[in-house]
């Protein structure tokens, strides 16, 4: 409605200036003033500002108009905003109407409302006070494993669907995808090819090699974190917040890791850093985004100072934003200094070839990919481990085997890779672990697609599935909401398969790096 609005006033506004007398000697006729208010509402759709169906919507209701009046010499510039609305908002209908009753997707089961209108989810997300999972899970045990979330959005439950939509090469959604900010990063690239370029830039940075190179790293952030919450748990008057600890713990191996920068987090009273506490506040601000891009324009394109009093809850953001923006700016200057930074980051592979901003992007994409995954993961695992009985004290036995005693350093990856019990921890709290728990988005490419058997998917539409509801998927998974390691301790085939079914990481050629 705020875009619908938008364009109504547009639209009036210009057609008022174009036919008032004061600003054109002896006027223009309703027709010339028509032409030329709808054109800047062209180039507004173009450049992305607004949404590209809803101008056409606006100009088909406008011709509507046209052939109603054989002139439109008859509009005035005193009811411009009115007939505008009313034209516009008839065209609207007309459109959601044909959409749900006679579109491609009509035979697609889902709420009415989804069918009609793109504010469906909008609507419940924000204002029903519910999230992606739930809200998903209820419509499809409601509606089937394939159902439609919107005039062109469809989602998807099952594993056979998921692997059909990710496996391809489709493009990504841009609403979601562009709300981020990350518009140059690997994560917010909405082509194949664009996407692949730069990941296999990075893609050496996560390697096996690459990774265990950096061992040292995360060994000092773990050890620091374990003395700092022992610190808090003895000096503090309240309980310790585990999950914000991990949150610390994951951003400043992140951004030693990517930037050679450690910014301190573990070291927060409270573990209340500034980083992670705009993290976590600007989570809604991103649901906001996805679902009104005009916001997420006019929001990123403000001043760094006018953004500073508008959320001072992100103050956290705008400082490592100034921060690593002061780092690319002096690399830029001297690529030499790369020479003397301690280990590669991913400066090392995109500095010739990045600008400033693709270099900040792919920083804030993987500091927002990497500590909210690894930090949720984390605190899950010690929960399940600690809360499911036998659970605990069957991992200290196979632990105590190859680090008898815990004063001492603490033994390598390679040696804590090859315990089968820790392994089969691990892979369980991935399972149960929504990564991403909104659907990755992608736009069905030439041809259309069969998500499952007998439900086609058109050309166009957007389509995404729930790594989540795969993985606790009751004919894929015995008591798929237990916490079960047991389950991974099987034959090597038996394990393969149940790996086969894992999509924590997602699939296909844009699955997460960091897999490895």
């Amino acid at each position: 409605m705020i875009d619908l609005l938008l364009v109504v006033g547009v639209h009036g506004t210009l057609f008022s200036l174009f036919k008032q007398r004061a600003s054109f000697p002896g006027g223009l006729d309703g027709q010339t003033a028509w032409l030329l208010s709808v054109a800047p509402l062209y180039f507004i759709a173009k450049a992305g500002f607004l949404p590209g169906r809803l101008v056409l919507q606006g100009l088909a209701g406008s011709l509507v108009w046209f052939y109603r009046t054989a002139s439109l010499s008859m509009i005035s510039e005193r009811n411009i905003y009115l007939q505008s609305l009313y034209l516009y908002i008839a065209a609207s209908v007309l459109s959601s109407l044909y959409a749900a009753f006679l579109g491609p997707l009509r035979k697609i089961p889902g709420p009415l409302f989804a069918k009609l209108s793109s504010y469906y989810l909008p609507y419940h997300l924000l204002f029903r006070s519910t999230n992606f999972t739930k809200l998903f899970s209820r419509l499809h045990a409601q509606y089937g494993p394939v159902i439609r979330i919107g005039p062109n959005e469809v989602h998807a439950a099952t594993l056979d669907a998921y692997n059909t939509i990710y496996n391809q090469r489709f493009d990504k959604e841009p609403t979601l995808y562009k709300c981020f900010g990350e518009d140059e990063s690997s994560f917010g690239e909405l082509t194949y090819a664009a996407m692949k370029a730069r990941k296999d830039r990075l893609s050496g940075l996560f390697t096996r090699s690459g990774v265990k190179g950096l061992e040292h790293v995360i060994r000092a952030n773990v050890d620091r974190t374990v003395d700092r919450l022992a610190q808090e748990c003895f000096t503090s008057q309240s309980s310790t917040d585990f999950l914000l600890a991990m949150k610390c713990l994951a951003v400043n191996v992140i951004t030693t890791f990517c930037f050679a920068k450690d910014i301190g987090a573990i070291d927060a009273p409270g573990f209340r850093a500034p980083i992670i506490l705009a993290m976590e506040a600007s989570l809604f601000n991103f649901l906001v985004f996805m679902n009104f891009p005009l916001a997420n324009k006019i929001i990123f394109s403000l001043p760094m100072w006018l953004s500073w009093i508008i959320a001072p809850e992100l103050s956290g953001l705008f400082d490592l934003q100034l921060l690593l923006q002061g780092q690319i700016d002096e690399l830029k200057a001297n690529p030499a200094r790369l020479e003397s930074v301690p280990h590669k980051t991913i400066y090392h592979p995109l500095l010739a070839s990045g600008t400033r901003k693709s270099l900040y992007e792919e920083g804030q994409a993987m500091l927002f990919g990497g500590t909210d995954t690894v930090s949720n993961t984390a605190m899950l695992l010690v929960f399940y481990v600690l809360s499911t009985p036998g659970v605990e004290e069957k991992l200290l036995d196979e632990l105590r085997a190859v680090w008898p005693d815990k004063t001492s350093e603490i033994p390598s990856w390679d040696a804590l890779e090859k315990l089968p019990y820790l392994t089969a921890v691990i892979k369980e709290a991935l399972r149960l672990t929504p990564g991403v728990p909104a659907g990755l988005k992608r736009v069905v490419g030439k041809g259309g697609i069969f998500v499952v058997e007998g439900v086609w998917i058109p050309e166009g539409t957007v389509i995404h599935g729930s790594g989540h509801m795969v993985n606790l998927d009751e004919t894929l998974w015995k008591e798929p909401r237990k916490f079960r390691p047991g389950r991974w301790l099987v034959g090597k085939e038996e394990r393969r398969a149940m790996e086969a079914n894992l999509v924590t990481f997602s699939r296909g050629p844009r699955m997460c790096m960091g897999i490895k």
